[in-house]
């Protein structure tokens, strides 16, 4: 594991996080390649698709291929998620420890049909809509905090339509804003309202973000890295994401001003973080030594490889999801 310091943007971030200036690693990345921990595999009862988010009590959600359907998984049981009026095919992308659960569906109402933000709610599924003036019909909402703040993006009024990073809340759309003719995506939100996702410029590599109180901050790059991307933020200020170049890419790390490279699995050249629990352990995946995708965990500097899959959430009880050959998957501690 080796340390990079994110680059200096002019900011006082420790009124927001942390910043400071670039410096090169050493090394490539020490991750040992085993863990103590024993974990359990267990199919959320569909063969195909992803189990995509999890919350404390154990509550699942993610979206079936075979039907194109969201699903909520609870202890044992399996529930579709309806669609919006008019049209099937949904996804659920996060859910909090209310039980409210985001997503995406199409909306009817013609040709063509536009995916638009969602929220089910106590068997209610909300439209989330759009930014106002939006040259196209679409959003996408991809998590939400215990506030029920929900992050995500939606086609803009500018741009020709380039989408922007937006904030959902008490009923309205914040726009997030973007690089002049550029996009910018947001996925991730913890409890204080920190955002996380990235930025990309016109004709440019996407950089991960992070919006803190006002301030967009350029989370920066690994050496020799061409982009970079973050995709969850937990209450402690943790950010984890990816970063590489045109042939590589390795899992990473932000925390307290210094971005860290989780790296691979033994002999694999790309890697993903996809969340990260209060404790610090991130699960992701790494491609290996097979030339396969595997879901994997970082924790105490050990990758556990759980196999060939996906793992895209992690609760603070230490609980996994995502996909394997089984399809949507919960891993457990035995």
């Amino acid at each position: 594991m080796r340390l990079v310091k994110w680059p200096t943007l002019g900011c006082s971030v420790a009124a927001l996080l942390s910043c400071g200036e670039t410096l090169a690693p050493d090394a490539g990345p020490l991750f040992k390649s085993t863990s103590t921990h024993t974990f359990l595999s267990t199919s959320l009862g569909t063969v195909h698709g992803a189990a995509t988010a999890i919350n404390e009590a154990g509550e699942v959600v993610g979206t079936n291929d075979s039907d194109d359907h969201a699903f909520v998984w609870s202890k044992g049981t399996l529930a579709d998620l309806a669609a919006l009026p008019g049209i099937q095919g949904t996804m659920a992308t996060g859910i909090n420890n209310r039980g409210q659960v985001v997503g995406i569906s199409p909306t009817s109402g013609g040709a063509p049909v536009f995916p638009h933000a969602v929220i089910w709610d106590r068997g209610k599924v909300t439209d989330l809509g759009t930014l106002p003036d939006a040259v196209y019909s679409y959003s996408a909402a991809q998590d939400l905090n215990a506030r029920g703040q929900v992050v995500g993006w939606s086609s803009s009024p500018i741009d020709f339509g380039n989408d922007h990073a937006v904030v959902w809340e008490n009923g309205k759309i914040r726009d997030l804003g973007a690089p002049p003719r550029g996009a910018s995506y947001a996925f991730g939100i913890n409890d204080l309202g920190n955002i996380v996702g990235w930025t990309q410029a016109y004709d440019a590599n996407s950089r991960a973000a992070l919006w803190a109180k006002v301030a967009r901050i350029d989370l920066g790059v690994l050496p020799d890295a061409d982009y970079s991307y973050a995709n969850k933020i937990n209450n402690r200020g943790q950010i984890v994401g990816g970063s590489g170049g045109s042939n590589w890419e390795h899992a990473v790390l932000w925390e307290d001003g210094e971005i860290t490279d989780l790296g691979t699995l033994p002999g694999g050249a790309r890697a993903g973080a996809s969340d990260i629990n209060a404790s610090g352990w991130v699960a992701g995946w790494s491609d290996a030594t097979d030339g396969e995708v595997h879901a994997v965990l970082w924790k105490d500097g050990a990758i556990h490889d759980f196999g060939l899959g996906q793992a895209f959430g992690i609760n603070n009880r230490g609980q996994i999801v995502g996909s394997s050959r089984q399809g949507p998957t919960l891993w457990s501690l035995e």
